[in-house]
């Protein structure tokens, strides 16, 4: 018999909650706020992919609250993040 593994990632909500989470470690901060500007589940060779794009203000401390545009690719098996990109928002 076999076994199929359940993924660690099985719709966009759990994407977007991973995501999130990988925001506030990498940038050191607390999300405020956060919108969604796409998720899809990209078809690649080595196996599907959640691809995650959010908007985020997160605040860091005293420092007060800066905005970001944030990339993320996660494995919807593993749950691992296999990239992982952000820019400050001007403005």
């Amino acid at each position: 018999m076999i076994r199929v593994e359940e993924p660690k990632i099985s719709n966009w909500i759990d994407a977007r909650k991973l995501a999130e989470k990988e925001v506030e470690k990498r940038l050191n901060g607390k999300i405020k706020d956060s919108w969604v500007d796409s998720i899809w589940l990209a078809p690649y060779s080595e196996g599907s992919k959640w691809i995650v794009k959010l908007k985020v203000v997160v605040s860091k401390g005293l420092s007060g609250k800066k905005g970001y545009s944030v990339y993320v690719k996660l494995d919807p098996l593993t749950g691992e993040v296999e990239d992982f990109q952000s820019s400050e928002q001007v403005g």
